[in-house]
This record gives structure tokens, sequence and C-alpha cells, in this order.
């Protein structure tokens, strides 16, 4: 279970204890439950793309919001859609060491690929289940699976899993093979232009020369490695790439070049919550104070190597102990206060429940403050995905703002196209084409509610056959279509707009020529994807 989850559980019990020492209380889910009624109105390809925005800034809680959204739909019947969906939030919970639902989620994109003979998505998801037999140590199922997706990995990809059966074999002591995998994707990610993993990649490589004792190969490698993470700062692979330094120079005996390199490792883990390469740098700086014989040193490092190894993989030898250790010393707690007369047990236990107020109270105000940082880390992460999608919106409507007007939407690309379905010349074509464009560029025209193709036609002085025709041939669409997109667009400005907060959405589509709400808001949702209370929403979140 990853920190933030555990956070969120922490939050949870600390609220409940304070509403019995303070009767106050909190409800934790409102964060998520507005949010949730509006992604509910978006189309499925619009919540796979703010999915992966919220990914990419590790808003990992509102992605998967999006992907359940979608995979728990009966009505999504876009195979692909449903498949990225149920694999991209299995990614999310494998980094986050949920390893049993990871694996639901990617054999029930599985099945509907393979039913559906999508064979690269198949390829990806043998790629991802191989990578949690690894985390589990079955490194023969591992290879398997790699070795399945292999073959249908796409070329940008496939140095992934030559990695991954490189990791395999490693891990099997299998260093020959381990380094002929890892060294066939170094030089198939030498060849792809600006390959995102080519310095973990390079690190692998210096893990098997050290394995080898090739230590001035490994150093050589792992340097490579470490300077191209920090050139791309990635402290996440910077913390894994300083481990495997730090253990080089560990087997080199280089002992205070491997304490600075293993220590770096630790801060950056913790700090990235990078939990795997945690639990590794400690287990390795645990074995370099064995060697110096700094037993209590190693004991801390080692227990807190335990502690995660339990966590992620369940391991249940230290719990039970744990559990020992606790009812030994409750029966022993409960023996000495039968030894209490009365009076003292009194004492003892109202100064007990007394500092228990105390304590909970003090936890209580720690985890409320964590909590409300919490709140702030996460409003900023919602703000930038936020952001995004309102580029998003309006890169989409390729929004032009020219004194706060509806922006004139002929493309110059379009002038040279010949006009062969028309029965008009191209000069007449064109003549029309300016005139149209001059008119709809009159807020006061086409704004009117009785702004129609036939009043149109009239104001150009053509009739309503030539000027439908050169729309449909000019822009493709028709003409409520081309009407409604500039509508919408000055809708977008005003809603930007300061001076325009003080009306109702109604009001601001009657504006622009909506005779109600409802069918502003369907043209809306129909253009941008997106409902006017969520653009509004979205462009409120960016200025706070």
């Amino acid at each position: 279970m990853d920190k933030y989850k555990q956070m969120k559980k922490i939050i949870l019990l600390f609220s409940v204890l304070g509403i019995l020492y303070s009767g106050y209380s909190q409800n934790t889910n409102y964060l998520f439950s507005e949010l949730i009624e509006e992604y509910k109105q978006m189309t499925p390809d619009t919540l796979l793309k703010i999915g992966d925005m919220f990914s990419k800034y590790n808003a990992n809680d509102s992605a998967l919001i999006c992907y359940s959204l979608i995979y728990n739909n009966p009505a999504v019947k876009n195979d692909t859609i449903l498949i990225d969906a149920l694999n991209k939030a299995g990614v999310i919970y494998y980094h986050n060491a949920a390893y049993k639902t990871a694996l639901d989620m990617y054999l029930k994109a599985l099945k509907i690929s393979e039913e559906t003979g999508y064979t690269t998505r198949i390829a990806l998801i043998y790629n991802n289940i191989g990578k949690i037999y690894i985390r589990f140590k079955d490194y023969k199922n591992a290879s398997k699976n790699f070795q399945i997706a292999l073959p249908n990995m796409p070329d940008r990809a496939k140095p992934i899993t030559l990695t991954n059966l490189g990791s395999a074999m490693y891990y099997e002591n299998n260093f020959d093979s381990a380094m002929f995998f890892v060294r066939e994707a170094y030089n198939l990610g030498i060849k792809i232009d600006d390959y995102p993993f080519i310095n973990m990649i390079s690190n692998n490589i210096g893990c098997v020369f050290m394995e080898q004792k090739q230590y001035d190969s490994a150093k050589f490698y792992m340097q490579l490695a470490l300077n191209g993470v920090k050139a791309n700062n990635s402290p996440k692979d910077e913390a894994t790439i300083l481990h495997s330094i730090g253990d080089l120079y560990k087997r080199m005996k280089i002992y205070d070049s491997s304490t600075y390199y293993l220590k770096k490792s630790i801060v950056l883990s913790e700090e990235t919550a990078s939990i795997e390469n945690l639990s590794f740098a400690y287990l390795t700086y645990y074995q370099l104070e064995k060697e110096f014989q700094n037993n209590a040193t190693a004991l801390k490092y080692h227990e807190k190597y335990a502690a995660i190894q339990d966590s992620i993989f369940n391991i249940q030898t230290f719990s039970e102990i744990k559990k020992q250790e606790f009812l030994y010393n409750m029966t022993k707690a409960d023996k000495q206060i039968k030894l209490l007369n009365d009076e003292q047990e009194l004492s003892k236990q109202q100064i007990k429940r007394q500092k228990q107020r105390q304590i909970i109270l003090t936890i209580t105000l720690i985890v409320f403050s964590a909590f409300f940082l919490l709140l702030y880390i996460s409003k900023r992460k919602l703000n930038k995905a936020y952001k995004k999608i309102i580029e998003l919106v309006e890169e989409k409507m390729n929004i032009v703002y020219k004194d706060k007007q509806v922006f004139d939407i002929s493309d110059k690309a379009e002038e040279n196209k010949k006009y062969k379905s028309s029965s008009l010349s191209d000069e007449l074509q064109k003549e029309l084409k300016t005139q149209i464009l001059n008119v709809m560029n009159t807020p006061e025209v086409i704004f009117a509610k009785d702004f129609s193709i036939t009043k149109l036609a009239e104001i150009v002085n053509s009739n309503q056959k030539y000027v439908s025709q050169v729309i449909n041939d000019t822009f493709h669409k028709n003409f409520s279509t081309f009407h409604n997109e500039y509508r919408i667009k000055q809708a977008i400005l005003m809603l930007q707009n300061n001076e325009h907060k003080k009306y109702t959405m109604e009001a601001i589509g009657k504006m622009v020529g909506f005779e109600s709400r409802r069918s502003f808001n369907a043209a809306f949702k129909e253009i941008t994807g997106l409902t006017p209370s969520f653009y509004v929403k979205s462009i409120s979140n960016t200025e706070t």
C-alpha cells in the first residue's frame, strides 16, 4: 500500500478519534465527490485523456476515478478505450505495490484484448504481468511472459521488454544471458532518437558488470546513467542509480564513497516515495554497517528494510513476532495492575487516560495539519491538470484573442482548394466566402435570435443554396455547426472575462443567441467535449 493511501487511512482513523474527544467531524470523501459527478457527463475518450493528464502529474486518485468510470460503465463499447483504462489503472496499482489489484486489472484487459485480437495491447499487458512475477521472485514465469510480449511489442517499447528479460535472468544469476538482453536493449534504444529509458538500461548493464566483478566497466556505465538522469531531472531514477553506485563501491571496499552514495539514495528515495528502491538501499546500507561491525546502526536499517518488505509482500513472520510481543506486554501490564490497590489503580488510570487524551489530541492536531497540507498539494496538482484541460479546449477550438471579439475562423489553406463539387466559379466562391466571414464577425448580427442561413443569404445578396454550398465546401461543415462554433467561441471568451462572472450561464447563452440553457449546454459540449460548468470550474481552479 502506497504512502498516499496509508495517509488517507490514518487521517480517517484520527478523524474518528477527533469526533470522540472534541466533537469535530470531517468528511474525507468530499474531495472527489463533485469531480465524479462532473466526470459522469464526459465521453469515455475525454475521460481517458483527462485521466492520462492527472496520471502525468501524479494525481493518481483523480486518474483512477477517470479510468474507473470507464471500465465500470457497461455502456462503454469501445474496446480499445476499455482496455487502455484497465491497463493504465493496473499500472498505477502496480507502482503503488497493490500487485493483486494490478494483476486483476491486467487480466481483465488481456481477456478483452485476446477476444478482439489487439496484438500490440496483448504484448503490452503480458509485459506488465511479467513485471508482477518479478516482484514475487517467480523469474521463470516472468521470463515466459516477457518472451510472449517481445515479438509484438511496438518498436519504441521493445527495449523495455528486453531490459525486463535481462532483469529476470539477472535475478536468476544467469549473468551472460542478462548481459545479452540488456545490451540488445541498449543498442535498440540508441537507434531510437531521444529514448527515455536509455539511462536506466545503462545502469542495468553496469549492474551485470558488477556481478561479474568487472568493476571498471560497471562504474563507467553507472556514471553514464547518473549523468543522464541528472540532465533529465529524474529524481526517482537518480535514487536507483545512486544505490547501484553505492553497492558497487561497497563491493570494491571503498567504504567512504559507498556511504556517500547510499545516503544520497536513501534521501532521494524518501523524498520521491520510491518504496522499492528505499527497501534495497536500506538493505545495502545494513550490509555496509555490518561490515564495519556497527551493529546498532545495522540493526536499525535492517528493521526499516523488514518493515517495508512486510508492507509490500505481506510477510507474516515479522507481524507475528510483533503480535506476540504485544500480547506479552499486555499480560504483564495486567498482572502489575492487579497488584495495585484500588486507590492507586484509580489514580494511575486517571493519569493514564489524561495523558492518552493529550496524546490523541496532539496527534489529531498533527494529522489534521498534515491533512490540510495534503489538500494543498492535491489542489496544486489538480490545478495543473485543470490548466491542461483549458489548454486542450483552447487548442481544440483554435482560439485567437482579437480585442475580445469573435475571431475569423477562415483557413488560408482552404483558399487554395478547388471547389469541384460547386456550380459556382472559384471567383464567386471566394467573394461569397469573404462576405460570409464579414457577416460572421459581426456579433450583433450573428448572435440575434432570428439569425439563420436564410438571413445570412439575404445579407450577402445571395440565396440559401449558394450560401450553404460555400460553407459546406469551404469549411466542411453545415451551417448549424458553423454558426454554433462562433457562438461557443464567443461564450468561452465571455466566461474567461471577469466582467461576465456576474451573469448566469443561461444569460451568457442568450447573449450569444441560444434560446435556452439546455441548447447552450448541448452545443458547448458537442464542440468542446466539456460542459460549460466544468469549463468554468477549470478556469476557477487555475486562478486560485
